[in-house]
């Protein structure tokens, strides 16, 4: 299960974040996983644990993606997830930029949620997901 899903700058301001479990210490789980993500050396995997969850990132240009997973769930998944997740953005918006993620998150946390519902991995086709965002009378002028 995927417990929360984060974007964070280079600098540590979270851009997107969204939590699927209520009682988590949301502020500090993101100073928690930016510290371990910036402080981790570069030929380390993208794989790292904190507190109770695994929580698997990656950089994309000025922008670190992180999902955090139960410990017993798959690593790769996730990677997977997060990968697939820019991919579709990349498709939303051309070249998917930090600007794009702050100047149209609506459209970014509609994408979300179209993906991934309640912690689990809903939707995996790329033009499915696309063609229900540009049906979505709000979203439509993208």
């Amino acid at each position: 299960m995927i417990h929360f899903f984060l974007m964070i700058n280079k600098q540590g301001t979270t851009r997107i974040r969204k939590f699927y479990n209520e009682a988590l210490a949301r502020q500090q789980i993101e100073r928690d996983v930016f510290q371990t993500m910036v402080s981790r050396d570069k030929v380390l995997s993208n794989v790292c644990e904190v507190r109770d969850y695994t929580v698997v990132y990656h950089r994309y240009v000025g922008l670190y993606v992180a999902v955090g997973i139960d410990p017993t769930d798959s690593e790769l998944l996730a990677h997977e997830t997060i990968h697939l997740f820019v991919e579709i953005l990349d498709r939303y918006f051309g070249t998917v930029r930090e600007l794009d993620v702050i100047y149209h998150f609506h459209a970014v946390y509609a994408i979300l949620d179209e993906f991934i519902l309640a912690g689990e991995v809903q939707e995996t086709n790329k033009q499915m997901i696309i063609q229900r965002i540009k049906q979505m009378p709000q979203l439509a002028a993208k």
